[in-house]
């Protein structure tokens, strides 16, 4: 069973999570006869692969432009039988119903199809051809289909990004990949001089590395993790509404001059929000973007704060990109800054309107967005008609 999406790259399949096939595809190109996705089996009951296919689809279908970019906008309910997945999950019961495919084509006696060529191309191709895969389909390019310019490009790529590639890719600019490399090596540069010791956040680090998670989703991990952290810290749901409590709630006398605004903007002022990085100290190192308020330095110092608990000692991207990293970043920043728990001690009538949102916002020291997302998301309280719904 095969769900047909006309006119649509699979490229996400393909390239960015499965690895590499040998031409751009299409659901109705691969020689299988297109199903309406409320069909079922011939058991009346729908396989595991096409329930997943059509709640991506679904999930596709009803998520919308937020200019948080912490998570999607989605609605609160999915329809009876459909469930949301990401990442991993979405990877893997992909790759399970291709193989179901090919075995099916198999027993129809059907053994060198095109689809057979390119799946058998995706399993059989080693990590260094699917990160190049990625990288390249990440770009817009089919790997398989690209200039020796082109080619080289990919490989200096990984050269120069290193362990931030897979958060580079998302938010360069294909066509000036070395302007964006310019501002991101400008960063490196400047966030030598901003280093922390972060001794306290070390500490509860050691501590918690060796804890499961329950966490199904990533902004769910960064929600988690903020949690932890203020538990570790003993601070219940108290705000952190400017650089000095934060500084103070991480025993940093130095947080302000350390997180000072540096020019990373270059020609691409949307690129890069900041970055987390290893001092020649060996200590936590950081460059941020330019912002207009405050509470934006703030919010972007612990989504770094993440990356220092979770990846201590590399380089780590902060961007506006939707990859799961990201999401567990910001994630972490709105509960960390805008706790839960705080919310709700202070909220008292099951709705809420635009007053009560910015009067939240500035105890708390962050956006309204974020206001609005966490009220949302933790199921706080309902928001003014038109405003974000839970994820």
């Amino acid at each position: 069973m095969l769900y047909a999406v006309q006119g649509r790259c699979v490229r996400c399949v393909r390239c960015d999570c499965l690895g590499a096939t040998r031409r751009h595809l299409t659901w109705s190109n691969i020689g299988v006869p297109s199903i309406s996705p409320q069909s079922e089996s011939p058991a009346g009951t729908r396989s595991r692969a096409s329930d997943a296919v059509s709640a991506c689809s679904s999930r596709i279908g009803k998520s919308a432009k937020d200019p948080y970019k912490g998570y999607p906008l989605v609605e609160e309910e999915w329809p009876d039988g459909i469930e949301g997945i990401y990442g991993a999950e979405f990877r893997e019961v992909c790759g399970d119903l291709l193989d179901s495919v090919v075995a099916r084509l198999v027993g129809c006696g059907i053994e060198d199809s095109l689809l057979q060529q390119e799946w058998a191309a995706v399993r059989e191709a080693d990590a260094e051809e699917t990160d190049f895969c990625r990288t390249a389909a990440g770009l817009g390019w089919d790997p398989y289909a690209i200039d020796d310019a082109k080619r080289e490009e990919v490989l200096a790529l990984a050269d120069r990004f290193g362990v931030m590639l897979a958060e580079a890719i998302p938010v360069l600019n294909a066509d000036r990949t070395d302007e964006g490399w310019t501002v991101i090596e400008q960063a490196l540069r400047e966030a030598q001089r901003n280093t922390l010791s972060l001794e306290r956040i070390c500490s509860v680090r050691d501590r918690i590395s060796g804890r499961g998670s329950s966490a199904r989703v990533p902004w769910q991990a960064g929600q988690e993790l903020a949690q932890t952290l203020r538990g570790e810290l003993g601070l219940d749901g108290d705000p952190l509404s400017t650089m000095d409590a934060l500084g103070e709630a991480l025993d940093e006398e130095a947080i302000n001059a350390a997180t000072r605004w540096t020019p990373v903007n270059g020609g691409n002022a949307i690129l890069v929000d900041g970055l987390a990085t290893c001092g020649e100290d060996d200590r936590p190192a950081f460059a941020f973007r330019t912002r207009r308020w405050e509470y934006g330095r703030r919010f972007h110092f612990c989504r770094a704060l993440t990356e220092v608990l979770w990846r201590p000692g590399t380089n780590a991207l902060l961007t506006p990109a939707h990859t799961e990293r990201q999401q567990s970043n910001r994630a972490f920043a709105a509960e960390f800054l805008a706790p839960a728990v705080g919310l709700r001690n202070r909220v008292r009538r099951a709705r809420l309107d635009e007053d009560d949102i910015d009067e939240l916002a500035a105890e708390f020291g962050v956006s309204s967005m974020v206001i609005e997302h966490q009220l949302a998301n933790h199921r706080i309280a309902k928001l003014p008609v038109g405003r974000p719904r839970a994820v």
